[in-house]
């Protein structure tokens, strides 16, 4: 995700970064947008290099072989990251839970910025995380299953008819 103002981030955030990158005057960051294309220029240039893809593209869809397992175990790993897994939302009724994720999912970008107050939208993000969450887990399980049940199963049920047929003269 890319902020909506890219220069919205923690004063902290830019010193550090100033300091690391030796820039003696990190309040030149205002000047980032000054032309509008550049930060449209930066995000497709980060986009590329870095395979992202906003969560909406993605297909859930998985071949069923180990590799598919990789690819879904990684997404998986990288909805993870958010961190919505160590957040109790129990106290949510799961119908509120349920609508909340429906209307982020479904959502763009600009309006879920827009939504007011703060914590609205923070409901909004964190049912969303977490529907996501599940998503992931399933798509893992299901493709994990297709897997068993095509590929391995698949050649046992072979190799007991070959078995079979070989007994037979």
């Amino acid at each position: 995700m890319f902020l909506a103002d890219p220069v919205d981030v923690p004063a902290e955030l830019v010193q550090y970064l100033a300091e690391q990158l030796g820039i003696d005057d990190p309040s030149c960051v205002k000047q980032y947008t000054e032309r509008r294309m550049t930060r449209f220029e930066h995000q497709t240039e980060i986009q590329q290099e870095y395979g992202i893809s906003p969560f909406a593209e993605v297909k859930a869809a998985f071949r069923a072989s180990w590799k598919g397992v990789v690819k879904a175990l990684r997404r998986l790993e990288d909805v993870q990251a958010v961190g919505i897994g160590a957040v109790d939302l129990s106290m949510v009724p799961p119908r509120r839970l349920t609508g909340l994720a429906t209307y982020g999912l479904a959502g763009k970008a600009s309006a879920l910025r827009r939504l007011e107050p703060r914590s609205q939208r923070v409901a909004v993000l964190a049912a969303t995380a977490k529907a996501m969450l599940a998503r992931a887990v399933d798509d893992v399980l299901e493709v994990f299953d297709l897997l068993m049940t095509t590929h391995l199963l698949g050649r046992a049920e072979r190799q007991s008819r070959d078995e079979k047929l070989a007994r037979y003269p």
